[in-house]
Order: C-alpha cells, then sequence, then structure tokens
C-alpha cells in the first residue's frame, strides 16, 4: 500500500509517517520509481506509535515495543524492555506531576490570599426577578457511564475544580442555560480534583473544558469560559435534531 492509504488506515498524517521513517521506527520497500510500498505490518507498528504516544510516551522512545512486535509477540509490551520503557515514563510523568501540583498549590494559595485582600461589600440584591437558573447536579466518575455515556439525548458535562476561576464565571451561565434547554439538554459537572478517570479518559488539560455528548458520543469540546450569548450559539447546532456533526 501507498503512505496515504497506510495513513488512512493507522488514523494519522502522511508527515506522522515520514517522521517514524526518519527515526527508524518504519521500514517501507523501496521501487527503483522511487515509490515507497508498506505491508500490513506497518500499519500494526504505526498503531503502537501513535496508541504510546498519546499515553505520553515520545516517538522517540517507543523503539522497544515495536520491537517487541516485530519479534513475533502479540502485543508491544509483552517484552521486559518495554516494561521498562512503562516505569521510566511513569516516573517522569510522576516527577511532572509532583511539579505541577506544587506550582497549583501555590497558585491556589495565592488566589485565595489576594481574594481575601481584594473583596469588597457584596452587592445587595436585584429588586427585579432575575433569569432563571437551574442548579447543576455533579456526577463522578461511579456515575459517568450511567449519567452519560448511556443516556439517549444530549448531555453537556462541565468539567472545573474549585480553585479555578473561570470555573465560577460560568457556573451561572450553565444555570441558565440548563433552564432554558431543560427540554433538550441535560448538564452535570464533574470536579477534576475529584474523579482522576474520566478526565484522563477525555485528556482534560484546562479547566473548565465542556464536553457535549448525545446518545452516549462525545460531538463537541469547548474549552475556556465564555458568555452565555456564545454558548448558546456553539450548542444550538449540536441540539438540532438532525445534526451529527
Amino acid at each position: 500500500m501507498r503512505i496515504g492509504e497506510l495513513a488512512r488506515l493507522a488514523e494519522v498524517s502522511p508527515k506522522a509517517i515520514r517522521r517514524y521513517e526518519s527515526l527508524g521506527l518504519v521500514a517501507p520497500t523501496r521501487h527503483a520509481n522511487g515509490y515507497r510500498e508498506y505491508d500490513d505490518d506497518t500499519i500494526r507498528l504505526v498503531r503502537e506509535i501513535r496508541s504510546l504516544n498519546r499515553l505520553g510516551i515520545p516517538v522517540e522512545e517507543t523503539r522497544p515495543f515495536l520491537d517487541c512486535l516485530v519479534a513475533g509477540s502479540e502485543h508491544g509490551d509483552d517484552c521486559p524492555e518495554s516494561l521498562a520503557e512503562y516505569h521510566r515514563a511513569i516516573t517522569d510523568l510522576t516527577t511532572q506531576i509532583d511539579i505541577l501540583t506544587a506550582r497549583r498549590d501555590g497558585l491556589v494559595q495565592r488566589l485565595h490570599e489576594a481574594a481575601r485582600r481584594t473583596a469588597g461589600p457584596l452587592p445587595e440584591a436585584p429588586t427585579h426577578e432575575g433569569p432563571q437558573m437551574t442548579e447543576i447536579a455533579s456526577i463522578t466518575d461511579d456515575t459517568f457511564q450511567q449519567k452519560v455515556l448511556d443516556q439517549q439525548g444530549t448531555v453537556l458535562v462541565d468539567f472545573w475544580a474549585e480553585w479555578c476561576p473561570p470555573c465560577h464565571m460560568i457556573k451561572p451561565v450553565l444555570a441558565e442555560v440548563a433552564s432554558e434547554r431543560a427540554d433538550a439538554l441535560t448538564i452535570y459537572k464533574l470536579n477534576t480534583d475529584e474523579n482522576p478517570l474520566a478526565v484522563r479518559e477525555y485528556a482534560i488539560m484546562s479547566q473548565p473544558t465542556l464536553l457535549l455528548f448525545r446518545d452516549g458520543e462525545l460531538v463537541r469540546t469547548l474549552v475556556g469560559a465564555r458568555s452565555k450569548k456564545k454558548l448558546l450559539s456553539e450548542l444550538d447546532a449540536a441540539l438540532q435534531p438532525h445534526d451529527r456533526a
């Protein structure tokens, strides 16, 4: 097969495959006319590279897994060298997590200190009736399957954190949208600090992140706080009965 077909079957770009070749991770058959020819085994190797890279293992460090497959193993991590690479990657990630956690805790502390210093008097309650707001129910790793993936219809999940100011900014916006779109949309919130499985599954890197599901299928990802008007404009197309984008 040619590089375009390989890229399609392995779900990567031709540019990525050329990079793998330059690193010596995959090797096509070269014809006299200059064309590269790839076999079915190469699909397996490229998919293994892609899968490992999504887990945080650099492309350059995937060689032990590829060698394991080439040697005839059913899985790329059936060999001792692959397990050693897992240990190395886990150690590196743990170090990064410790560093980022310390930075986050420092920022949270400073945020709270600044909020206490600058907090002014609470505004008076409005005399007119404000917009209707619906309390957003919480879900967890344990209830995600039942509340989101097994549900028919449209579900919006707000991945938030207590220490995240933009998360608190969008909270009333979501409450209003939940009320106004109650007949077409269910909204849940999920605390990212307390539910690592869902965070890891959907590669949540920023808060707030809004994931829109239809009939259990992820159809839209929205990152960051936004106004009610902007959020509705982004959601309305997905809320149309025949829109499967």
